[in-house]
């Protein structure tokens, strides 16, 4: 059971996307991809989502 929340950023070509769990308890995404995402700085912003990752 997962104790945290988690999400994947990939690259899809030339295209940015990802997925996460929107519950904690929850092991797998939640099903709903954000599509596109575009790079801004240290963050892959799209529609709805905003995640940011750093070392």
């Amino acid at each position: 059971m997962s104790k945290d929340y988690w999400a994947v950023v990939y690259k899809d070509g030339d295209l940015w996307a990802g997925y996460a769990n929107g519950d904690i308890r929850d092991t797998h995404g939640d099903g709903q991809d954000w599509r596109e995402l575009h790079r801004e700085g240290a963050c892959y912003v799209g529609n709805e989502v905003k995640v940011c990752l750093w070392r």
